[in-house]
Order: C-alpha cells, then sequence, then structure tokens
C-alpha cells in the first residue's frame, strides 16, 4: 500500500544512516591496515605504541645523566651536603622553599570552639620558662678509675691527662649531684590557658613529640677562706661522656639538624638525665647521691639508739655465754650432780645469786660444826671407834643413822642444784628472748646484723626509674645527676642544677608575629636554676687523729713524760690506709701502712683497637709510707677543771696549732668511716680493667670487721682504746 504524503527521504532514512555507518566502519578497517598506526603522546609528542618503550628509555637516560652531572642546579649552588669528614656541611642553609616536598604544611591550633583553624601569623603566645629541678643533692667519693678507661680518655684528649694522677693506681676523688626535673610541672605550664587574653597557647603540636631534656647543666661555688661563697662556674661534662649542648650551641647548628638532635637525645636519653661515672677497679661501688647521704645519716653517732641496741645484745649475749657455763658444771657428768674436778675434788659450787651464795655459806658452816666420824681423822681430830662411843654412852652402832642423814643430805643438795639450774635456764631463756626482739629491731629498725653490719650491702644497689619522656603523663617528675671530676680534695663546694629543653618555637618564625620572631631562634631553652645544694666536703688525701695521750707527771714514783699515739689515713688504691705512731714531744707524724698485695697493669691497644689490660708480675709495694710534713706532738695537757681527759696539740705544716681531744677524734664520724675503710682495703679484691663489673660486696667477712663504734687496730699499736669510761690515757708500760 502506498502511503500518501511521505517523502522518500523520510521513508528510507534509517536504511540512509545504517548504509553511512557501515562505510564509516569499513574505512576504519581500510585504515587499521593499509594506513598510517596509531599513536600515543608522551611529553606533547605523538608517538607510536612500538616506539613507546624506546622513548620512555630515553627519558630515564636523560635523568640519569642529569642526576649524575656535576652541574649543580643554580638554587643549590651554594649548599655543601655534610659528608663523613665534614658531618654538618657549611654554614650555608638549604633554602627549604626549594625542595620538591611539596608546599610547606600549614600550622593550626585548636581553638576554644574545637575548630581546627588556620594559624594567623600575628598571633601572639605565652611564652613557657621550664621550672627549675628540685633542691640538689651532693656527694663526694672516691675510687680507682679503670686504667683502660683513662688511656681511652687521654687517647681521645691529651688534656684529661692532667685530671689524674701521673701512674697507677688512677685515685681520684669526685662529686655527684642529684636533682629532680618536675615534668609534670612542665606540662601543665605548657598546657594551661595563658593568664593574659590577648594571648594563646602553644599548640600541642609543637611540642608533644619533640620535647626532650637535651643536656643537665651544673654550677659550683667553692667556700672560700673568709666563710664566703665564690664565683659561680659551670661544671663541664664528663669527658667521654655525650654531651648534646655542644651540638646545639655550635655556631653551624642549622634547622635541619634538629630532627637528629631530637632522635639522637631520645635515643640516648638515659645517659643525657644520668650518666654513669668511670668504672672503677677498686673502692666502693658508685651510689646515687640520695642514698649516700641516707647512708651518712644512718651512720650516725655511736651513742645513738641502734647502737645502744648492739651493745645489749653484746652483754646478753655474754651472759648467756657465762650461764651456759654454769649450767654444765652445776649438770656434770652424772645427770645433776656436781662434777667432779679432775684431782678428785668436789668443785665449790658456782655463784647463782644472792640465795645461792647463802646457801653455800650454810653449807660451809655446816661442814665446820659437825665432828668427823666414820674414823676419819679430819681437821686435826683423832679416830674414835664406835664401840668407845658405845662404852661412854655415845652414839653407839649409830652407822645406819649417819647413813641415813648423809643420804637426806645428798637428796637436799641435788634439789637445791637442780633450782639453781633451773633458774639459770629461766635467765638463758629470757636473754635470749631478749636478743630475739633486739635482732628484728636492727633488722626493721636499723638495717644491720648483730655484729653492726649492713644486712643489705648498700653499696650493692643499683638505681632503677624508666627512662619516660618528659610530655609522659605517667611521670611527674625525672631523677637527672651529673657529676664534678675537677673538685680539688679538702675543699667545700656547693652546687645547683638546669636542664635545657628542645624549644617549640624553633624553626617556626614563618607563624610568628615580627615581636616574637626571636623565639624560633635557639634550638633549645633553659630552665630556672635550682637552689644551692647542701655544702659537701671533698676528702682531703691524708688525716691524723689522736687516739690516746698521757700527761707527764714528774710528782709520781716512776716519772712519766708527755706521750701520744696516733692513726694516719692516706687514700690509695681505691680505700684509706692506716699507719700508727707513738710520739714523744717534737716527733714529727710518720707512720707506715701495711698494703695486701695490689697490681698494676700495662695497657695497650691492639691492632683490631681494642684496649687492653696485662697484670705486671710485680706487685706494688707491701707498705705506704706516710708523711705529715712539717706536723708534731707539741704537747699534752688536761683539760681545763677536768685532768682526766688529756688534750694533745699538734703544729702542723703552715704553723697552726691544733688541738685534739683522743676520746674525741676516736668517736668521730670521720675516724669510724676512714677506720672501716681501711679494714675492707685490707681484703678487697681488685677487679679486672675493661670489665666493666661492679663489687658484689664492701662487708669485710670473719673477724677482721670492726665492731660497731670501736676502732680496729692495725699495725703495731699495742691496745685497744675502752670504751665508754675510756680516759683517752694509755697505760705508761705500753711505751
Amino acid at each position: 500500500m502506498k502511503l500518501k504524503g511521505i517523502n522518500p527521504l523520510e521513508a528510507h532514512v534509517e536504511k540512509l544512516v545504517f548504509g553511512l555507518m557501515l562505510l564509516f566502519a569499513l574505512a576504519m578497517l581500510v585504515l587499521q591496515f593499509t594506513g598510517g598506526s596509531n599513536t600515543i603522546e608522551i611529553d606533547r609528542k605523538s608517538v607510536r605504541p612500538e616506539q613507546v618503550m624506546q622513548v620512555v628509555k630515553e627519558k630515564a637516560d636523560s635523568l640519569k645523566a642529569r642526576l649524575e652531572s656535576e652541574r649543580v642546579h643554580e638554587t643549590f649552588a651554594d649548599y655543601q651536603a655534610p659528608t663523613i669528614d665534614n658531618p654538618v656541611g657549611d654554614d650555608t642553609e638549604m633554602p627549604m622553599d626549594a625542595v620538591a616536598l611539596g608546599p610547606a604544611p600549614e600550622w593550626r591550633i585548636d581553638t576554644a570552639g574545637g575548630a581546627d583553624m588556620p594559624l594567623p601569623t600575628d598571633t601572639s603566645y605565652a611564652e613557657v620558662t621550664p621550672p627549675a629541678p628540685i633542691l640538689p643533692m651532693a656527694s663526694s667519693f672516691g675510687g680507682t678509675v679503670d686504667p683502660i678507661v683513662v688511656q681511652q680518655l687521654i687517647a681521645d684528649d691529651a688534656d684529661i691527662a692532667g685530671l689524674f694522677p701521673a701512674q697507677q693506681p688512677y685515685d681520684k676523688f669526685a662529686v655527684s649531684i642529684q636533682s629532680r626535673f618536675p615534668s609534670g610541672a612542665f606540662r601543665d605550664l605548657l598546657t594551661a590557658s595563658p593568664s593574659e587574653p590577648n594571648l594563646v597557647r602553644i599548640a600541642e603540636t609543637w611540642w608533644v613529640n619533640d620535647l626532650t631534656i637535651l643536656a643537665v647543666e651544673t654550677e659550683r661555688e667553692e667556700l672560700l677562706a673568709d666563710g664566703t661563697w665564690g664565683r659561680a662556674q659551670v661544671v663541664e661534662s664528663l669527658p667521654g661522656r655525650i654531651n648534646f649542648k655542644e651540638r646545639f650551641t655550635a655556631d653551624d647548628f642549622m634547622p635541619r639538624m634538629i630532627r637528629t638532635l631530637i632522635a639522637d637525645a631520645r635515643a640516648a636519653q638515659l645517659e643525657v638525665r644520668r650518666p654513669d661515672y668511670y668504672p672503677m677497679i677498686s673502692g666502693n661501688n658508685w651510689i646515687w647521691p640520695e642514698l649516700a647521704l641516707e647512708i651518712a645519716a644512718e651512720s650516725g653517732d655511736p651513742d645513738d639508739e641502734c647502737q645502744q641496741l648492739l651493745r645489749r645484745w653484746q652483754s646478753n649475749n655474754a651472759r648467756i655465754a657465762q650461764l651456759t657455763l654454769q649450767l654444765d658444771q652445776l649438770r656434770g657428768t652424772g645427770g645433776g650432780g656436781p662434777a667432779a674436778a679432775d684431782d678428785g675434788r668436789r668443785p665449790a659450787p658456782d655463784a647463782g645469786g644472792d640465795d645461792e651464795r647463802d646457801d653455800n655459806r650454810r653449807d660451809r658452816r655446816g661442814d665446820r660444826d659437825r665432828r668427823p666420824r666414820d674414823g676419819r681423822a679430819d681437821a686435826g681430830w683423832p679416830a674414835i671407834p664406835d664401840t668407845w662411843r658405845a662404852q661412854m654412852g655415845g652414839r653407839g652402832g649409830g652407822g645406819e643413822r649417819e647413813r641415813d642423814d648423809a643420804g637426806e643430805r645428798e637428796r637436799r643438795e641435788r634439789e637445791k642444784q637442780a633450782q639453781r639450774a633451773a633458774n639459770i635456764e629461766a635467765t638463758i631463756q629470757r636473754l635470749q628472748e631478749e636478743n630475739d626482739e633486739i635482732e628484728q629491731r636492727l633488722r626493721e629498725e636499723c638495717g644491720i646484723d648483730p655484729e653492726g653490719q649492713p644486712i643489705d650491702d648498700p653499696y650493692t644497689k643499683v638505681f632503677e626509674e624508666d627512662v619516660l619522656p618528659i610530655t609522659s603523663t605517667d611521670s611527674e617528675e625525672v631523677t637527672i645527676w651529673s657529676h664534678d671530676i675537677t673538685a680539688r680534695p679538702g675543699a667545700t663546694y656547693r652546687y645547683r642544677m638546669r636542664v635545657w629543653v628542645t624549644n617549640p618555637f624553633y624553626a617556626k618564625s614563618a607563624s610568628l608575629g615580627d615581636d616574637q620572631k626571636d623565639l624560633a631562634d635557639d634550638p633549645a631553652i633553659a630552665s630556672d636554676y635550682s637552689d644551692w645544694s647542701n655544702p659537701v666536703a671533698v676528702d682531703g688525701e691524708r688525716y691524723f687523729f689522736a687516739v690516746s695521750a698521757q700527761q707527764s707527771d714528774p710528782s709520781s714514783v716512776i716519772k712519766s713524760r708527755a706521750r701520744a699515739s696516733a692513726e694516719i689515713f692516706e687514700f690509695y688504691y681505691g680505700y684509706w690506709r692506716r699507719g700508727s705512731v707513738r710520739l714523744d714531744l717534737g716527733d714529727p707524724l710518720l707512720a707506715t701502712a701495711a698494703l695486701p698485695e695490689l697490681p698494676t697493669f700495662e695497657i695497650s691497644r691492639g691492632d683490631d683497637g681494642a684496649w687492653v689490660a696485662e697484670r705486671h708480675e710485680e706487685p706494688l709495694s707491701p707498705a705506704l709510707d706516710m708523711n705529715l710534713t712539717g706536723a708534731f706532738l707539741l704537747g699534752v695537757t688536761g683539760v681545763p677543771g677536768d685532768r682526766s681527759r688529756p688534750v694533745a696539740f699538734f703544729r702542723n705544716d703552715h704553723g697552726d696549732l691544733i688541738t685534739r681531744v683522743p676520746r674525741n677524734d676516736r668517736e668521730s664520724a670521720l675516724y669510724l668511716r676512714l677506720s672501716a675503710s681501711a679494714v675492707v682495703g685490707l681484703t678487697a679484691e681488685v677487679l679486672e680493667p675493661g670489665s666493666g663489673a661492679r663489687r658484689e660486696t664492701n662487708v669485710p667477712g670473719g673477724q677482721e670487721r670492726p665492731a660497731p663504734g670501736e676502732r680496729a687496730p692495725i699495725g703495731d699499736l699495742p691496745g685497744r682504746p675502752g670504751g665508754d669510761d675510756d680516759d683517752g690515757f694509755t697505760d705508761p708500760g705500753i711505751f
């Protein structure tokens, strides 16, 4: 049927479109195989697919050539990168905006509303100064430094040789200073809202991950002869230990170095806060000042409560031994009867108290009142036969009765001795119970055993504290300490401390206003200084003590001269060594101290760079000569108003008059400390150099330990000073 009114083109348009699409497809198919190939655009150039890999390789080779070229981009032309020989590079700072790491981050802060807003450069920040460390403590100590360590230090810096003796043993006095940095208070300052309304607090992102202690700095003042304190001086860090302050105060320190500094300081935070002292081969183990001061305080006076408990224990123990001997004598070998003496005679009963002595006296009177019996001629009486007594009307045939009387007396004697034994046993039990209580008090209250020695040797303790970041909420305070090895023997010092921490404003000047840009200049900021520590006296090289004295007495039958005995102490090979001397008027203070076998070592460095020590075959001299040059005995007299207590007068090498009371000298804390060291030093082992070992104990064993409050005589000084009633005089017969 023929459609009316429709154009033929319109009637066949769909066929026309289909035909055109078919022709286009056929053309594309023909061009794919007969025309030009496909192309890919690389760096604004068309490249055929088979040429893509070649073009990429050419680009890579070109980039590699540029990287290996010695020609430097003009942006970096003046920058010198760090090398092994020059680890910090030169003083030209690399422009940070030229580094291809993308745009610099935009610093943000938490506003009061909690929104994360961009930081405007006209913001004013509250400045924060780290709080001062808590009141420091200082203590002096001495020992023999490991010779390998000394040689290592000298090899690194020849000037260090002046800090140690010229030859072994390397005895050294030093002072350790300890304090605590209030990290919790510092965090509170950083997170607190500023008191001024126009200021904002530092963003937490500026400090929470970067804040750390970079250095502990110590200053000291020396006590002068006029009683005033001298000028404050900075105590240099212990040679051979990490010193980050030298790094961040260097003129060539640049912002790019701060990340490495923070990482290094965190890795070495233990050594920054609490650097180890040098290992020692002889002498007490090093202990931190707080513990050292506790030991000094607990040693106290010989007459304190702990010493009284010790004396009571010793007295009870001696009484128990005496009563035990009496008990053995009473029991004898017959199960409760008196023991027979070696010559067959009955021993006299022991005194067992007032009642027992009265019984003994009555027994002896009864023996004298009784006449001899049984035909024996005792005490001058003739023997009388029993038959004579019967003829004279006496007690004839009384043998049986006398035997009964003898049995009764023996029974009564056994009962009395059994009662004495029971009384003695009760007394022994009471004393033992009292000693048990004393021992418990000594352990719990005094920390010592009945011989006066520490139950736990304090010199074997190790300081324990976790090294937490100062930003950690788990720590409110961190312990810090330092060491002063430049302290002079005999001098008195006081110390104060401060810490250096990373500066949260450092390298952020772009985010600071013009009036605060200087806050970003320094990589570290210092806390306030602490208060001054307790004064600490460094031990001198020698001491002497008058231990006994005698006045002249021309009126006595045997005229006596004024004399004295003294002990001299000198620090040698880690311990105090003691020598004794008897002095007439005008005699100098000279003595010789006996020494144990003390080694020296040959220190060398092997081909591998390791330090080794070889013990010399010949030890040091077995004696140490001690000479207080110019010091001598001037005279001896009594205390005015009390001639029972002598006073010795000495002149020292400066011409000063020195007055010494022997009893006071022997009871002084210094004498007791030096005397105890001298005893330990006789048997103490010398550790091997390079081992880094700590002594297992400093408490000597056996009979060589001095009794509490007593001196242990060393050398040829005869006798031991007496107890509480000792007047300090020496028996003239011993001279």
